[in-house]
């Protein structure tokens, strides 16, 4: 059988986001990894990005199919993490990038909540600080900025007893989240994201 067509590192990436987007992380880091590790790799820097954010939806799916793989999920997480800041200290801080890692931690505190609280707690602080830097990058977007919304809650509900400035703060992001979504929609009526931000 000719196979041939596995050298190609479009076509790899091609399928590496088709089943990414299927939600088979397995197949999906496959064949991004296949793209990137390839000799006559012209993979993009997008397929890394992808790769890492796979591997981490892959750890989660692994650790939520059997709770004893807690510590190598957790593991695969953070290695994913520390490969997406490299990225950014090799070639640059973008929105995608710092959300991304953003998101690593997200996913790192889902897995820890019910574990290690220690751990969590400060999973939770790093995804609010990342998506935070994310939305200070571009504050039109406001994926990042309803994700540092949802830290900030999480935070709150986890100490047990808001102060006043802290619920403050909540209101605040809460107003300019909604501005943004409701402007993000007026401006694209046709995206589907912007329609679902007002909703996020």
């Amino acid at each position: 059988e000719n196979r041939s067509w596995l050298d190609d590192a479009r076509l790899l990436e091609a399928l590496g986001e088709a089943f990414g987007e299927a939600f088979m992380f397995e197949e999906a880091v496959n064949y991004y990894d296949q793209a990137i590790a390839s000799g006559k790799s012209t993979a993009s820097i997008k397929a890394i990005e992808q790769s890492a954010n796979f591997h981490i939806r892959l750890a989660v799916q692994e650790y939520e199919n059997d709770p004893q793989k807690y510590v190598a999920s957790k593991e695969k997480i953070r290695e994913q993490i520390e490969k997406l800041k490299q990225l950014m200290v090799t070639i640059d801080k973008t929105t995608e990038r710092l959300s991304m890692v953003g998101s690593g931690y997200k996913r790192l505190a889902r897995i820890s909540s019910g574990r290690t609280p220690k751990e969590c707690d400060s999973a939770l602080k790093n995804m609010r600080i990342y998506y935070d830097y994310a939305w200070k990058k571009n504050e039109q977007d406001v994926y990042p900025l309803t994700n540092v919304l949802i830290a900030k809650i999480v935070q709150v509900l986890r100490a047990g007893h808001p102060a006043k400035n802290q619920l403050s703060e909540i209101e605040l992001l809460k107003d300019e989240a909604k501005k943004l979504a409701a402007k993000g929609q007026m401006n694209a009526p046709d995206d589907f994201w912007a329609a679902t931000g007002v909703i996020d």
